[in-house]
């Protein structure tokens, strides 16, 4: 516990024992009076014979008395428990996914520090979520743009090859020479693709960052 804490907790409790001494002179100054009195009139009833059995009179006073001061504390840390309650449901409604939830931070106390971390808290998640979705869509469009470049090179190279194997006897030299020349460029522009993207995940991974292409 705090220092702030146990001491508010052990205010609460002079406050309760002090209030739960002051009803009880009162409880018993006035059972005095009613026995007092009940004597005077020469009263035999059973209050009477009941008032006068002191050590059965001692245990209800005491029993009184831990009742009063149990309510009186209880009253007294009402406030604190209320809001110690709405800190627990909140942190019940984040673990559940909930991640819109705020605690009112009040006062300025280990339970509104209690708060004001729980919101950090959340904030952080939400924050890295964010930050995670936004790195699974800029993947998501480089992995489309990757495609989309990788594909029209390997377009041409099948075309190539396939003219190449069908068309052989039929093209000359040169036109056989161009398109092997165009396979090669387009192969080498593949390479240094491949090798870009390399570089861009050996650059990640000593960032930290989580790698697109492996």
């Amino acid at each position: 516990m705090s220092r702030r804490f146990r001491t508010r907790t052990v205010t609460n409790i002079f406050y309760a024992t002090l209030l739960t001494c002051l009803i009880e002179i009162f409880l018993i100054a006035n059972v005095s009076m009613v026995e007092e009195y009940l004597r005077k009139i020469e009263s035999e009833s059973f209050l009477l014979d009941f008032l006068e059995l002191s050590p059965i009179m001692v245990l209800i006073y005491v029993l009184i008395g831990i009742g009063i001061f149990s309510v009186i504390f209880l009253r007294l840390q009402e406030r604190h428990l209320r809001y110690l309650a709405r800190i627990s449901a909140a942190m019940q409604d984040i673990s559940e996914g909930d991640l819109n939830t705020v605690v009112e931070v009040k006062g300025d106390n280990e339970f509104s520090a209690m708060a004001v971390n729980l919101n950090r808290m959340v904030e952080d998640i939400r924050r890295l979520m964010d930050k995670e979705r936004e790195s699974e869509r800029t993947k998501n469009e480089l992995i489309t743009n990757v495609t989309h470049d990788l594909r029209t090179p390997l377009t041409t190279i099948i075309g190539s090859s396939v003219a190449c194997l069908e068309q052989q006897n039929t093209m000359t030299a040169e036109e056989q020479r161009q398109l092997i020349s165009n396979i090669e460029e387009d192969a080498q522009w593949l390479l240094n693709m491949v090798e870009n993207l390399l570089s861009v995940t050996r650059i990640q991974d000593t960032d930290g960052a989580p790698a697109v292409v492996k």
